[in-house]
């Protein structure tokens, strides 16, 4: 380590707050840690030219990293963007990274950062605008997620990244439409026996016309034989209602109250067969006349806004002097680094990457460097702003001697 020369650092590297600890800093406690994932419902959602309705459970399920079931919680899982449209979400609801906890992930959290930004539209935002931001946050969120976890927390085999979407509502066009986003993870091994996830998407918009239209989403295999064979269901007014109009005209002559009736009959079968997974207290939106005509859910707290970050995962940077303001947060994850003469700590998170031949500048703000990094033959130099008496300043320079290794 050695002293910065005089250099003019204002406005190049802002004092931010200290958020890590020195004892997470140094010492994650990994073999203790257990990150969670949330994840399981039923989505149904059913229209026709009367409206539209989406009901979900509120029962979330909680596994561990090996995808093993360790609780439930009530959640919600219908959020409304602008007064015409609405998202019910399905699968991958939340998950931790206890060690490095603002990279956590609550789907809600980015839908709600996502309606903060719709409001100060001018204009109304096209259904497949949305579906693609939406897709944009998620997998930028997700991958962050799940690769800072495979470095700190491996479980080869486990998958617990699926998540989908239905977007409902009314389109720029005063058209009924459903929107259908589906994210899905896939991890790739690599040579040194490291694994990457990488995510993709599919996104579909059906209109909603004359003609009764029946979508699934979560743990949908129950609702799905009450839709395919409706016959064994019989003794139920809904199901009645159902087949009749279905023989009839394909379902079009179901009026909104039908409608209704219909989609909490396959929410409750749904329950009935899936009590572990699905259950609690049901939320209802129901859509007429190009607006939502009413809702029926519990109370949630509103949630809270996502950490903002940019991702720059598998990438090789040499010589290279990235030119930020400092207040720009950046998660490196299994990047290699070489030749850089200026590589600023504060608002960088390091996970799994290689730095080498480099020098590291800190100024006493937020940063992670823990032990899955490697360092070859660098030096740190300290700013103005760090005391090198704090415990964060101690706790970066502990850890920065702990993993360089010099090789002249």
């Amino acid at each position: 380590m050695y002293a910065a020369p005089e250099m003019n650092w204002k406005g190049r590297i802002a004092r931010t707050t200290v958020l890590l600890t020195m004892s997470s800093l140094l010492y994650p406690s990994y073999a203790q840690d257990n990150p969670e994932i949330s994840r399981g419902t039923i989505n149904v959602v059913v229209g026709n030219s009367h409206g539209m309705v989406v009901v979900t459970d509120s029962k979330q399920t909680l596994t561990d990293q090996n995808g093993k079931r360790v609780g439930s919680k009530e959640a919600q899982k219908l959020f409304q963007l602008d007064d015409r449209s609405a998202c019910a979400i399905a699968g991958f609801g939340s998950g931790t990274v206890p060690a490095l906890p603002q990279f956590g992930v609550e789907i809600l959290g980015l839908l709600a950062q996502y309606r903060d930004e719709l409001s100060k539209q001018r204009s109304a935002t096209p259904f497949a605008i949305k579906l693609t931001t939406i897709s944009h946050l998620v997998r930028l969120h997700l991958s962050a997620l799940a690769n800072v976890r495979a470095a700190i927390y491996p479980a080869p085999g486990a998958n617990p990244y699926v998540f989908s979407l239905f977007l409902v509502g009314y389109d720029t066009d005063d058209m009924a439409k459903i929107g259908v986003l589906e994210i899905y993870g896939q991890d790739q091994v690599e040579q040194d026996g490291s694994y990457n996830w990488f995510f993709d998407d599919r996104i579909k918009i059906l209109p909603v016309g004359p003609q009764l239209i029946t979508r699934l989403g979560g743990t949908w295999a129950a609702a799905q034989q009450v839709v395919s064979q409706p016959q064994r269901y019989r003794s139920h007014a809904a199901v009645q209602k159902y087949v009749k109009s279905m023989q009839a005209d394909s379902g079009a002559s179901l009026e909104l109250q039908d409608l209704q009736l219909w989609a909490q009959f396959l929410a409750d079968e749904s329950s009935c067969k899936h009590p572990l997974e699905i259950g609690g207290e049901k939320q209802v939106y129901v859509f007429s006349n190009g607006k939502i005509e009413s809702r029926q859910t519990p109370s949630f707290p509103e949630p809270s806004r996502p950490f903002r970050f940019n991702l720059m995962q598998n990438s090789i940077l040499d010589g290279h002097r990235l030119e930020f303001p400092s207040t720009i947060r950046f998660l490196h994850v299994r990047n290699l680094i070489t030749n850089d003469r200026f590589l600023r700590l504060d608002n960088n998170f390091f996970v799994a990457s290689e730095i080498r031949d480099s020098v590291l500048w800190y100024d006493g703000g937020e940063t992670f460097l823990d032990k899955t990094n490697r360092m070859i033959n660098c030096q740190l130099a300290l700013g103005p702003n760090a005391d090198p008496e704090s415990n964060a300043v101690r706790a970066v320079v502990k850890q920065f001697q702990s993993i360089n290794q010099s090789t002249r």
